[in-house]
């Protein structure tokens, strides 16, 4: 299907989007380290069953712009773009779609606006009950400093590390948490061991990548860090106690539009310690929680390693709330 792109303005950031198809919107949202081309798959399967279906590059990422400075990266400027694009593109509500920090960003902007999201889809990061405090202390104390989004904070060191060969660190950073990984080491988390860089610290990616990532695809991510670099993308990692703050007066308020959470069995993100007594309490924090699927053999990059299965939910979920 033919795609095209433009750009909108988000209160002086210019946003940069991919598109495909007309009908109802849905707004695609990417993780980290990923770019609108994460949802290749997906574009192509709902643009072709009525739906405008439109992926975004987050701030920071690919061809939209890159502010410098943590504090333009905060929860509410990530939603703030995301009703951007949606608002200049079509009058009245969308249907949200994020993975990995996208989902977070799509759980947030339909906290923030459910008079805007007509339903919303989660894949990867499940919609977590806010703590008692700030993320980083509970990090710093359970799983320690080399945790990547503990090593993520200082500004400067993570950047250097993953600047240097950008398309090793990408490789290294989607194989060490993607399925394959996981039926062949053992479903691991991102660590840094003491006395090695964290790349040293993952299992070493296949010469011939995944099954579901090429020379090709690895090099339209690895463009878009060389472009811009990797502090932005960082800094929403950097902004987690202060969204923490931010989120404050949304304590205990549920989310209103229908919702999914999609995530791979083998996902570290829904293997952590706890992380089964979450998912079995999200419901919990939602008006209605219409479905939580865990895809066989998936790792953390679901809609890239199995697309026929996220396509399919999507599809069935979105169908039901066209509007």
């Amino acid at each position: 299907m033919q795609l095209s792109e433009g750009y909108v303005d988000s209160s002086g950031v210019r946003i940069h989007f991919v598109e495909a198809g007309s009908g109802p919107l849905v707004v695609l949202v990417h993780g980290f380290p990923e770019g609108w081309y994460s949802w290749r798959h997906q574009i192509d399967h709902l643009a072709s069953r009525g739906w405008r279906c439109v992926a975004i590059d987050n701030r920071g990422y690919g061809l939209s712009d890159n502010p410098a400075g943590t504090e333009h990266y905060t929860a509410m400027h990530l939603a703030g773009d995301v009703i951007a694009v949606a608002g200049a593109l079509q009058q009245g509500p969308f249907a949200l779609v994020g993975h990995d920090w996208g989902a977070s960003i799509a759980w947030h902007t339909a906290l923030f606006r459910p008079d805007l999201v007509s339903a919303v889809a989660g894949l990867s990061v499940p919609y977590a009950a806010r703590p008692p405090v700030p993320p980083m202390r509970i990090l710093r104390q359970r799983v320690g400093e080399g945790f990547y989004q503990v090593y993520f904070q200082e500004p400067g060191v993570a950047e250097a590390e993953l600047e240097a060969d950008v398309s090793r660190s990408l490789a290294a950073l989607f194989y060490a948490v993607s399925g394959e990984a996981g039926l062949k080491h053992g479903i691991s988390t991102l660590t840094k061991l003491p006395g090695k860089s964290l790349l040293d610290s993952l299992p070493e990616p296949p010469v011939e990548l995944m099954s579901w990532l090429s020379p090709l695809d690895l090099r339209q991510f690895a463009d878009g860090f060389r472009r811009n670099g990797f502090a932005g993308p960082l800094s929403f990692y950097r902004n987690m106690d202060r969204n923490w703050g931010l989120t404050a007066p949304w304590e205990g308020k549920k989310i209103e539009p229908p919702a999914l959470f999609v995530a791979g069995q083998l996902d570290p993100v829904v293997n952590f310690p706890g992380a089964k007594a979450n998912l079995e309490s999200m419901r919990e924090r939602f008006a209605s929680l219409e479905g939580v699927e865990l895809i066989p053999e998936g790792g953390h990059w679901i809609q890239q390693e199995k697309p026929p299965a996220v396509n399919r939910l999507l599809e069935e979920f979105l169908a039901k709330h066209r509007g």
